[in-house]
């Protein structure tokens, strides 16, 4: 076949140090032909002479791969070796190849082994070590306590490879043990190395990962579910161990961290929530992956972050955290890919290698796209770096020898009954962020959202993130989540307002320096107040402050801003959510947002503004219409409602304002106060003498209409207005013009209307002129 594949091939087996020299025959892949032959991946002692003749052709480097891993069951070493042998060749960033691997089944192999894993954990097997607890027997460098552990794989392994004598020596068992941490078990560094294998093969296309899914996907799920269970069903059985034998906190913390929450765990929780974050990509998928039992749950222990920053001041630091505070993150920054090679004992790489993997991982970049109010899926997170966050303790953290009681071993709100903090502070940041990755996904569908939002935890976990974690794109993420949670229709709007929580979250994104995450923040805000009985709760929550937020958001005239498309976007999606807040029919609601200081101010200085555009002042004009329709005489806020009439008084493009004052002028007790308020009568008389047809014969109208209410107050009402020269000027201009205009029809003028304006005009001036 063509050497493409092949000089890939050869390329990796050189890199992992071996010496490829076969050459062949294989089928055809991406228009490259066959790989040839690795003969250093030889694990089984059934090896046959391979037959010859003119229809043999030799296997590819991957069939050989998957091969080996397929029939590796027992013992546990040579399982082992294959799988690391995998994971070499799986470890590129070639989508096509990635591809292809899983069109040959790749990811059902791994998806056997690790079901196989599983059970055997269950059981009471013996892999020559203990398969399922910690194995102390070698050192950091790999050499072996046990002179019988050390003979047992030297002999297992010239076992089976005593044929291949002018082939350089496999991977040695003790040095595939030494790259793993001293505290993990045989069975957490196997399902690390295999979720790590089943991550690599998972980088390939969407069609690709689809086919997969359709494939096996559904039916994978109980299995990556269970593996996420792991760390928290033993961190559970800890605490409980903990509580019968009376353990101080030091004690249980470097037990959760040894067994539990290990390196090996970590990494095995992030690439299965990476993984899983592919699968929410799958449009198919989201709804079954809601419905699967136990996912939801898993997932908000992952994301749980409860009582953070309260752990941090309060809980006593450990030695072990203490002697490495300069290289905190060195423990776990090495890239997961190349989780399984040999790092011990040089943790002054992990800086380095931190920033260089987020800039390689190009082909599964976290992409949120900027379209307006659509439920948009979020990419699994790119950010493969275990992160040594602050270890959760427990509630009496005053002395850190303080013993357990039974008083203090309580249900905690994440399903692990001892914890006060949340137990998602155990993961790595990437796997709670790929969680809420995943959540933000599934909500995007709309039958999903009754089920997530009924998970218990769930949407406060979400909120959290605004509050705890440090990656920017996070909170964008939970901005995206908490918007498609509140999407829905007038009738079923989630009621998420009583959440202080999540409102509190809302806020914080309002004022994110990511103007895509403050879009997605401000529409949760216009989601929610869509519901009438949400409003109430908006605008009592800390006395008004989301008020305050959106109306900063309407009323801001930075130049820059103006000019950003995605900017007006945001200012006119707040607009929105103000005037549904203020077509409440609670009084409540409206009577709070009248008094709200200087609101009403600020929708008429946007109707002054130059800058901003033309939806975000009908928005505004409609507000100080409908505040014009419940705020009367006596309430204290009428005069601020007044004042901003009269500097909105300019805004012609559409009705609003002539029609508030119109609707101030039918009370009859509204009607002195109108009258003294300073420059009211000036507006009226100008939006009376506005020139034009359309809207403007409306506005007109309306006006004169207003002058006529006015009129019918006899006394002092009527002599200020006969005195007023614009009044009277309006007022005798429209006697002479009583004709609408030709398109006066188009907005509703017709010949009645034109007669009932032309009789209004009639009696107010009788009226003044008597007076006069």
């Amino acid at each position: 076949g063509g050497g493409g594949d092949r000089d890939r091939a050869f390329a990796a087996a050189a890199a992992a140090g071996h010496h490829g020299v076969g050459i062949g025959v294989g089928p055809p892949m991406d228009g490259g032909g066959g790989g040839g032959g690795d003969h250093n991946i030889h694990l089984h002692h059934h090896h046959q002479q391979q037959p010859q003749g003119k229809d043999f052709k030799m296997m590819s480097p991957l069939q050989k791969v998957l091969d080996e891993l397929n029939m590796s069951i027992l013992p546990h070493d040579i399982r082992l070796n294959a799988i690391v042998e995998a994971a070499e060749h799986f470890d590129h960033r070639d989508k096509a190849r990635h591809d292809y691997e899983l069109h040959e089944g790749a990811a059902r192999i791994i998806y056997q082994k690790l079901a196989f894993v599983l059970t055997l954990q269950l059981s009471n097997y013996n892999a020559g070590s203990s398969y399922n607890v910690v194995t102390s027997g070698l050192n950091a460098m790999g050499t072996s306590s046990s002179s019988t552990t050390s003979s047992f794989n030297t002999r297992s392994y010239h076992h089976h490879h005593h044929h291949h004598g002018n082939t350089s020596d496999p991977i040695s068992i003790q040095k595939i043990r030494s790259t793993r941490s001293q505290e993990a078990s045989d069975a957490d560094y196997e399902i690390a190395l295999l979720t790590t294998c089943l991550e690599m093969v998972h980088r390939a296309s969407p069609n690709a990962i689809a086919n997969t899914w359709f494939s096996i996907g559904e039916e994978s799920l109980p299995i990556l579910i269970k593996l996420l269970e792991r760390p928290f069903c033993k961190i559970q059985s800890i605490l409980e161990k903990a509580e019968k034998q009376h353990q101080s906190a030091n004690t249980i913390e470097k037990l959760i961290a040894t067994i539990a929450t290990n390196k090996e765990t970590k990494v095995a929780v992030q690439k299965v929530t990476k993984i899983l974050a592919v699968y929410s990509l799958i449009p198919a998928a989201k709804l079954k992956m809601a419905k699967c039992p136990g996912f939801l749950s898993i997932l908000v222990k992952i994301t749980d972050t409860h009582n953070m920053n309260r752990m941090k001041s309060l809980r006593p630091v450990s030695k072990r955290l203490m002697a490495n505070k300069t290289n905190i993150h060195n423990q776990n920054h090495q890239s997961d890919s190349n989780y399984y090679h040999n790092n011990s004992g040089n943790n002054t790489s992990g800086n380095n290698n931190n920033n260089s993997n987020l800039a390689a991982s190009d082909d599964d970049r976290s992409i949120i796209s900027q379209s307006t109010k659509l439920l948009n899926p979020i990419a699994p997170s790119t950010v493969e770096q275990p992160t040594n966050n602050t270890i959760p303790g427990i509630s009496n953290t005053n002395n850190a020898n303080t013993n357990i009681n039974s008083s203090q071993i309580s249900s905690g709100s994440n399903g692990i009954r001892g914890t006060t903090a949340g137990v998602g502070l155990y993961m790595t940041e990437a796997s709670r962020f790929n969680s809420i990755a995943i959540l933000t996904n599934l909500a995007a569908v709309e039958k999903n959202r009754l089920i997530m939002l009924s998970e218990p935890g769930l949407v406060n976990n979400i909120a959290r993130v605004v509050h705890n974690e440090r990656s920017d794109v996070a909170r964008q993420c939970s901005a995206l989540a908490i918007m498609n949670l509140s999407n829905g229709d007038r009738e079923h709007v989630p009621e998420l307002a009583g959440n202080d929580l999540l409102l509190e979250a809302i806020v914080k994104l309002t004022r994110d320096d990511l103007l895509e995450t403050r879009r997605n923040a401000v529409i949760a805000l216009f989601n929610v107040a869509c519901a009438d009985e949400n409003t109430v709760k908006l605008v009592r929550y800390k006395d008004g402050v989301i008020l305050d937020v959106l109306m900063q958001i309407v009323g801001s005239s930075n130049v820059s801003d103006v000019e950003d498309e995605m900017n007006e976007d945001v200012r006119t999606t707040a607009a929105e959510a103000l005037f549904n807040i203020s077509c409440s029919s609670i009084v409540e609601t409206t009577d709070r947002f009248a008094n709200h200081p200087n609101l009403l101010e600020t929708c008429a200085l946007v109707l002054k503004s130059h800058f901003l555009s033309r939806e975000v002042k009908v928005y505004c004009a409609a507000i100080l219409r409908r505040m014009a329709e419940i705020i009367n005489f006596p309430k204290k806020s009428q005069l601020e409602l007044l004042s901003a009439l009269v500097k909105a008084s300019s805004w012609t493009r559409t009705g609003c304002i002539a029609s508030a004052f119109l609707s101030q002028a039918g009370v009859v007790e509204n009607r002195k106060v109108m009258v003294e308020h300073h420059g009211l009568l000036t507006a009226l008389s100008k939006l009376a003498l506005v020139s034009g047809d359309g809207e403007c014969d409306r506005i007109r109208s309306d006006a004169i209409s207003t002058i006529e209410h006015l009129s019918r107050e006899a006394g002092r009402v009527r002599e200020t207005l006969s005195k007023h020269e614009g009044i009277m000027l309006a007022m005798t201009r429209a006697s002479y013009n009583r004709r609408p205009s030709s398109s006066s029809s188009m907005y509703g003028m017709d010949e009645e209307s034109s007669t009932e304006t032309s009789r209004s005009t009639q009696l107010a001036l009788k009226r003044l002129v008597e007076i006069i």
